[in-house]
């Protein structure tokens, strides 16, 4: 038996998908031959698009596990970003409190 994704789980879900494996594969490349400016770009879209993802797979109404993991993909994003936003130990400071921070909301969210 064929299971067709886009029928499972919604087209926009699947595109959501494609994308960010896409973006994975580019983001790895990118790694791959040092190319900072491409590797930027792509890091700043990984975690929205695997968010849109989770936000599109998960039937509504959406769980407490789901709505605290979206949370989770924001702050994580903002981890990423924030090293590009500023310099120096501000910026690297502000970055592991975004990481913290999604940390704990993984952990409330996969709290029984």
């Amino acid at each position: 038996m064929i299971v067709d994704p886009a029928r499972t789980l919604g087209r926009q879900a699947v595109v959501a998908l494609t994308a960010f494996a896409a973006v994975s594969v580019v983001h790895l490349a990118a790694q791959l031959f040092e190319a900072d400016g491409v590797a930027n770009v792509s890091q700043w879209l990984l975690m929205p698009l695997l968010a849109a993802f989770l936000f599109l797979a998960a039937p509504a109404p959406r769980s407490r596990l789901v709505n605290l993991t979206l949370v989770a993909l924001g702050l994580s994003w903002l981890g990423d970003s924030a090293p590009d936003l500023a310099d120096g130990d501000t910026a690297f400071l502000v970055m592991i409190g975004f990481f913290l921070l999604a940390q704990l909301a993984y952990i409330a969210a996969f709290w029984p």
